[in-house]
Protein backbone atom coordinates (compact mmCIF):
# COMPACT_ATOMS: atom_id res chain seq x y z
CA UNK A 1 0.00 0.00 0.00
CA UNK A 2 1.30 3.25 -0.89
CA UNK A 3 1.84 6.67 0.88
CA UNK A 4 -0.70 8.66 -0.60
CA UNK A 5 -3.20 5.68 -0.52
CA UNK A 6 -2.57 5.10 3.33
CA UNK A 7 -2.92 8.86 4.05
CA UNK A 8 -6.40 8.37 1.85
CA UNK A 9 -7.84 5.66 4.52
CA UNK A 10 -6.81 7.90 7.58
CA UNK A 11 -8.08 10.51 6.55
CA UNK A 12 -11.82 8.72 5.75
CA UNK A 13 -11.25 7.30 9.18
CA UNK A 14 -10.79 10.34 10.80
CA UNK A 15 -13.93 11.89 8.97
CA UNK A 16 -15.84 8.63 10.37
CA UNK A 17 -14.83 9.79 13.67
CA UNK A 18 -15.99 13.11 13.82
CA UNK A 19 -19.36 11.80 12.44
CA UNK A 20 -19.57 8.92 14.89
CA UNK A 21 -18.14 11.46 17.15
CA UNK A 22 -21.50 14.16 16.74
CA UNK A 23 -23.62 11.71 16.33
CA UNK A 24 -23.30 10.30 19.82
CA UNK A 25 -22.51 14.24 21.40
CA UNK A 26 -25.29 15.42 19.92
CA UNK A 27 -27.89 12.83 19.37
CA UNK A 28 -27.35 10.23 21.50
CA UNK A 29 -29.45 10.55 24.80
CA UNK A 30 -27.61 8.41 27.85
CA UNK A 31 -30.35 8.22 30.01
CA UNK A 32 -32.26 6.12 27.68
CA UNK A 33 -29.58 4.58 26.17
CA UNK A 34 -31.43 5.57 22.24
CA UNK A 35 -30.87 8.11 19.66
CA UNK A 36 -32.75 11.59 19.76
CA UNK A 37 -35.35 12.01 16.91
CA UNK A 38 -35.45 8.37 15.89
CA UNK A 39 -38.00 5.60 16.06
CA UNK A 40 -37.14 3.36 18.51
CA UNK A 41 -36.41 0.49 16.00
CA UNK A 42 -34.13 2.78 14.31
CA UNK A 43 -31.99 3.26 16.90
CA UNK A 44 -31.16 -0.07 16.98
CA UNK A 45 -29.78 0.39 13.32
CA UNK A 46 -27.80 3.37 14.59
CA UNK A 47 -26.55 1.45 17.19
CA UNK A 48 -25.24 -1.43 14.57
CA UNK A 49 -23.73 1.28 12.63
CA UNK A 50 -21.67 2.41 15.46
CA UNK A 51 -20.59 -1.24 15.82
CA UNK A 52 -19.42 -1.17 12.07
CA UNK A 53 -17.13 2.00 12.77
CA UNK A 54 -16.17 0.69 16.19
CA UNK A 55 -14.80 -2.48 14.27
CA UNK A 56 -12.29 -0.77 12.34
CA UNK A 57 -11.05 1.63 14.53
CA UNK A 58 -10.38 1.21 18.66
CA UNK A 59 -12.73 4.27 18.98
CA UNK A 60 -13.66 5.51 22.65
CA UNK A 61 -17.05 5.58 21.40
CA UNK A 62 -17.59 2.04 22.41
CA UNK A 63 -18.95 2.91 25.75
CA UNK A 64 -22.24 3.82 24.15
CA UNK A 65 -22.61 -0.11 23.83
CA UNK A 66 -22.64 -0.96 27.85
CA UNK A 67 -24.45 2.16 28.21
CA UNK A 68 -27.18 1.30 25.67
CA UNK A 69 -27.18 -2.54 27.21
CA UNK A 70 -27.84 -1.35 30.94
CA UNK A 71 -30.32 1.54 30.04
CA UNK A 72 -32.45 -0.70 27.42
CA UNK A 73 -33.84 -4.44 27.47
CA UNK A 74 -35.21 -6.88 25.22
CA UNK A 75 -38.05 -4.84 23.81
CA UNK A 76 -36.12 -1.75 23.26
CA UNK A 77 -37.04 -1.87 19.50
CA UNK A 78 -40.84 -1.32 19.65
CA UNK A 79 -43.75 -3.78 19.71
CA UNK A 80 -43.33 -5.55 16.57
CA UNK A 81 -41.34 -8.16 15.71
CA UNK A 82 -38.96 -6.83 12.73
CA UNK A 83 -38.63 -3.76 15.50
CA UNK A 84 -36.72 -6.26 17.89
CA UNK A 85 -35.09 -7.99 15.27
CA UNK A 86 -32.84 -4.80 14.13
CA UNK A 87 -31.72 -4.41 17.84
CA UNK A 88 -30.86 -8.49 17.74
CA UNK A 89 -28.38 -7.44 14.61
CA UNK A 90 -27.18 -4.61 16.62
CA UNK A 91 -26.45 -6.87 19.73
CA UNK A 92 -24.51 -9.18 16.95
CA UNK A 93 -22.24 -6.61 16.03
CA UNK A 94 -21.31 -5.14 18.94
CA UNK A 95 -20.19 -8.93 20.15
CA UNK A 96 -18.21 -9.12 17.37
CA UNK A 97 -16.16 -5.69 18.74
CA UNK A 98 -16.48 -6.38 22.47
CA UNK A 99 -16.54 -9.69 22.95
CA UNK A 100 -18.32 -9.42 26.07
CA UNK A 101 -21.00 -12.35 26.45
CA UNK A 102 -23.91 -10.44 27.72
CA UNK A 103 -24.05 -9.08 24.13
CA UNK A 104 -24.60 -12.43 22.28
CA UNK A 105 -26.94 -13.45 24.97
CA UNK A 106 -28.99 -10.18 24.58
CA UNK A 107 -29.25 -10.79 20.93
CA UNK A 108 -30.15 -14.78 22.11
CA UNK A 109 -33.03 -13.57 24.04
CA UNK A 110 -34.49 -11.40 21.62
CA UNK A 111 -34.42 -13.93 19.45
CA UNK A 112 -36.33 -16.38 21.68
CA UNK A 113 -39.10 -14.17 22.11
CA UNK A 114 -39.13 -14.23 18.09
CA UNK A 115 -39.19 -18.09 17.77
CA UNK A 116 -41.16 -18.92 20.51
CA UNK A 117 -43.89 -15.49 20.03
CA UNK A 118 -44.13 -14.79 16.29
CA UNK A 119 -43.72 -18.38 14.22
CA UNK A 120 -46.94 -19.32 13.65
CA UNK A 121 -48.56 -21.46 11.15
CA UNK A 122 -52.08 -20.12 11.60
CA UNK A 123 -51.71 -17.92 8.80
CA UNK A 124 -50.02 -18.84 5.65
CA UNK A 125 -48.53 -22.02 6.96
CA UNK A 126 -45.60 -20.80 8.99
CA UNK A 127 -43.20 -17.74 8.95
CA UNK A 128 -42.71 -14.87 11.25
CA UNK A 129 -45.59 -12.43 11.50
CA UNK A 130 -45.37 -8.77 11.87
CA UNK A 131 -46.35 -7.59 15.43
CA UNK A 132 -48.41 -9.40 18.34
CA UNK A 133 -51.32 -8.11 16.99
CA UNK A 134 -51.13 -8.84 13.39
CA UNK A 135 -51.63 -12.31 11.65
CA UNK A 136 -49.71 -9.99 8.78
CA UNK A 137 -46.28 -12.34 7.15
CA UNK A 138 -44.22 -9.43 5.61
CA UNK A 139 -40.82 -9.93 4.12
CA UNK A 140 -38.77 -7.88 6.42
CA UNK A 141 -39.46 -9.23 9.43
CA UNK A 142 -39.07 -12.69 7.73
CA UNK A 143 -35.55 -11.67 5.88
CA UNK A 144 -34.64 -10.78 9.31
CA UNK A 145 -35.20 -14.25 10.97
CA UNK A 146 -33.58 -15.70 8.49
CA UNK A 147 -30.43 -13.60 8.79
CA UNK A 148 -30.45 -13.83 12.70
CA UNK A 149 -30.78 -18.00 12.48
CA UNK A 150 -27.85 -17.97 10.05
CA UNK A 151 -25.78 -14.99 12.30
CA UNK A 152 -26.56 -17.12 15.40
CA UNK A 153 -25.25 -20.53 14.38
CA UNK A 154 -21.99 -20.39 15.04
CA UNK A 155 -22.58 -19.44 18.64
CA UNK A 156 -25.08 -22.30 19.07
CA UNK A 157 -22.69 -24.15 21.91
CA UNK A 158 -21.72 -21.30 23.12
CA UNK A 159 -25.72 -19.84 23.99
CA UNK A 160 -26.37 -23.68 25.22
CA UNK A 161 -28.48 -24.91 22.69
CA UNK A 162 -28.01 -27.69 20.55
CA UNK A 163 -25.30 -27.42 17.73
CA UNK A 164 -28.46 -27.27 14.56
CA UNK A 165 -30.85 -25.27 16.82
CA UNK A 166 -30.30 -22.10 14.77
CA UNK A 167 -29.44 -23.39 11.36
CA UNK A 168 -32.75 -25.46 11.56
CA UNK A 169 -34.31 -22.54 12.43
CA UNK A 170 -32.65 -20.90 9.09
CA UNK A 171 -33.23 -23.58 7.32
CA UNK A 172 -37.23 -23.45 8.16
CA UNK A 173 -37.59 -19.91 7.67
CA UNK A 174 -36.29 -20.44 4.02
CA UNK A 175 -38.20 -23.75 3.08
CA UNK A 176 -41.12 -21.34 4.43
CA UNK A 177 -39.71 -18.20 2.44
CA UNK A 178 -39.27 -20.02 -0.79
CA UNK A 179 -42.80 -21.04 -0.90
CA UNK A 180 -44.39 -18.53 0.56
CA UNK A 181 -45.36 -16.94 -2.92
CA UNK A 182 -43.30 -13.70 -1.61
CA UNK A 183 -40.66 -14.48 -4.39
CA UNK A 184 -41.46 -13.93 -7.59
CA UNK A 185 -39.88 -15.14 -10.91
CA UNK A 186 -37.49 -12.32 -11.04
CA UNK A 187 -36.10 -13.44 -7.37
CA UNK A 188 -37.94 -10.53 -6.30
CA UNK A 189 -39.18 -10.72 -2.50
CA UNK A 190 -42.50 -8.95 -2.15
CA UNK A 191 -43.91 -7.57 0.56
CA UNK A 192 -46.61 -9.10 2.55
CA UNK A 193 -48.64 -11.94 2.72
CA UNK A 194 -52.43 -12.62 4.71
Amino acid sequence: MGRSQNRSINEALNWAEVTASRLVNCYYHELSGRWAKELAWQSGNTLESLANFVSLTDSPLKYVFHNTYSKTDIYAGGDCYDDHQWWLLAWMQIYNVDRDIKYLKRAAAIYDVVSKKAWTTATCNGGIQWCPTRDYKNAITNELFLSSSMRLHPYAALLGKPSTYYLDWALKEWQWLEQSGMINSYYLINDGLR
